[in-house]
């Protein structure tokens, strides 16, 4: 057992692991900059949690760097900028060498006007079109938002263009927006409040498919009667497509 310490994942995509071993299934994944704190080690591995969203799971050792705690404090507490293409090269400007950092990638300490960021006392470029900066929450971008994870493919526990998973694509575009979410589809349809039919949809609702209170689909409303939702990959549907769907539906506007 470790006291909790503070980190930063400083990968471009990490699993996390239900045990300590990467045979173990697969329960979410980390994004570039995400904020971290660590409960225990065992081996090469630590039990984190993931700041942004309390999911809790095993990590490999080598994909993030300590942060003192008065730095952790420092970040959690400041406006985050993210990715919003599919994949946007960053240069890590001592070294002189790139990453590919999917969408929703969190860039501390950015700044507009440069296009600059820092994580763990490195600085980065990237191009200013790539970056989402929100001081706060909202829901002006989330078409862009989903476009840029249209056709990602299903991978259970992703949250990325290169595979993700039906609450990992909410999660990932609300949190593109602004707002935090848990990780599972349970958690997120228990928060919010309720939309009683398909007729009072607002942008951003989120339509939930269920059978005996187990989620089977989730889908994301745009406007204009498009949904977003994960099939076999990240589609854009008719509302048509789910108005005489056989499986309950709860609605929950979230935000």
């Amino acid at each position: 057992m470790v006291s909790n310490k503070f980190a930063i994942h400083t990968n471009t995509l990490s699993s996390v692991y239900m045990d300590s071993s990467i045979k173990s299934k697969q329960t979410s994944q980390l994004l570039f900059g995400e904020l971290l704190i660590i409960k225990s080690v065992r081996n090469n591995f630590y039990y984190i949690e993931n700041y942004h969203d309390g999911h809790c799971g095993w990590v490999y050792k080598e994909v993030f760097a300590f942060l003192p705690a008065i730095e952790f404090e420092r970040l959690k507490d400041r406006p985050v900028a993210r990715i919003c293409y599919p994949l946007a090269s960053v240069i890590d400007v001592e070294v002189k060498s790139s990453l590919h950092l999917p969408a929703g990638s969190c860039l501390h300490d950015y700044e507009p006007q440069s296009g600059s960021f820092k994580i763990a006392k490195r600085v980065y470029q990237v191009a200013k079109e790539s970056v989402l900066y929100l001081d706060h929450g909202q829901l002006d971008d989330i078409d862009r938002v989903t476009s840029s994870l249209m056709n990602a493919p299903f991978q259970e526990g992703g949250k990325s263009i290169l595979g993700i998973d039906a609450s990992g694509f909410v999660q990932l575009v609300f949190a593109m927006c602004g707002f935090p979410l848990p990780r599972g589809s349970q958690q997120q349809s228990k928060i919010g409040v309720s939309v009683y039919s398909l007729e009072q949809l607002r942008i951003g609702d989120v339509v939930f498919t269920h059978q005996e209170g187990v989620i089977l689909k989730t889908y994301i409303y745009l406007g204009h009667d498009r949904l977003v939702s994960m099939e076999e990959k990240i589609i854009d549907i008719e509302l048509s497509e789910i108005q005489n769907c056989t499986s309950s539906l709860l609605i929950r506007r979230l935000v």
